[in-house]
């Protein structure tokens, strides 16, 4: 029986367009009805869109999105932003996998330092469970439905105004700022990993050498580059097929 995806892409202006790279990889890999969430002044695309009325910021874009996708009857809904790059195989290989019963997400990029072990030496190649107090780059995640309806249902994330300032006063500021703008909200990665291993108990997995690339050398929320921890360190190469990357084992 074949996989029923909902694919929701979230966009936004940036100083070099990255849209259509995004979803050039997306429909390269078979995901080839992807569905855009766009901020005002975004790139067009001939795929569907729906375009806000007023900024929703980088939370409250992603969140409207997933609910969307959340009614459209997928066995597996895949989350992405606009400046990610697949590897042409990366639906086939996430349709390999033994999904992990107490998986949160499994996520298709691997930032720089969630390929290595706190002694500094590299993970193995495959799938792991990476444990974070919250999670870096929401990037390019899959979930099974249900335990997103949870997610984006979660009190949490309904009252999520961002990751807090080391100050109270400022905190106070910002929280005010932020409840009258909520376009003003990010921090995704933040809440939803929390959400996911505090609050409903999940884990969280990622690929070595990770699957997507994030190419984009200007952020759309004001994140910097994406050079740091913000991209990966070992990216699995378009030239080589890529479940003998992901599991080498598996060949010999």
């Amino acid at each position: 029986m074949q996989n029923r995806w909902s694919v929701v892409v979230t966009t936004a202006p940036r100083m070099e367009c990255t849209l259509s790279r995004s979803l050039e990889s997306l429909v390269d890999c078979g995901w080839d009805s992807p569905t855009v969430f766009a901020e005002p002044g975004s790139t067009a695309t001939e795929f569907l869109t729906f375009t806000n009325v007023t900024r929703l910021g980088v939370w409250h874009n992603w969140l409207a999105s997933c609910r969307w996708a959340i009614e459209q009857d997928a066995d597996f809904i895949l989350t992405v932003q606009d400046d990610a790059e697949f590897h042409p195989q990366s639906k086939e290989l996430i349709e390999s996998i033994d999904w992990p019963s107490d998986a949160g997400y499994v996520s298709l990029y691997t930032p720089k330092h969630y390929q290595f072990w706190k002694d500094g030496s590299c993970r193995p190649n495959g799938i792991y469970p990476v444990k974070t107090q919250s999670m870096w780059g929401a990037v390019a995640l899959v979930f099974k439905p249900d335990v997103l309806r949870q997610l984006v249902n979660h009190p949490r994330a309904l009252s999520w105004l961002g990751c807090r300032s080391k100050t109270k006063t400022k905190w106070e500021d910002l929280r005010a700022k932020r409840l009258a703008n909520p376009h003003m909200i990010q921090n995704s990665d933040t809440i939803i990993g929390s959400i996911l291993t505090k609050s409903l108990g999940r884990k969280l997995y990622y690929f070595n050498p990770s699957p997507v690339s994030h190419f984009s050398k200007h952020s759309a929320c004001g994140h910097g580059g994406n050079g740091g921890n913000r991209n990966s360190y070992f990216i699995a190469d378009h030239s080589i097929p890529l479940g003998l990357q992901i599991f080498p084992q598996a060949s010999v």
